[in-house]
């Protein structure tokens, strides 16, 4: 039997992708790479 095909939104694939990185790198980095993550995320919703 095939699998169904898995369907995500853009905004949760990309939340649950930034998370992972975040996870594998070094804590410091991960703070200055969370900063950058959240402006990049507002830009992309308009509230620049």
């Amino acid at each position: 039997m095939a699998k169904k095909p898995r369907h995500y939104q853009t905004a949760v694939h990309k939340n649950n992708t930034r998370a992972r990185l975040e996870h594998f790198v070094h804590p410091t980095v991960a703070e200055k790479l969370r900063a950058i993550l959240e402006e990049l995320k507002r830009k992309e919703q308009g509230h620049e």
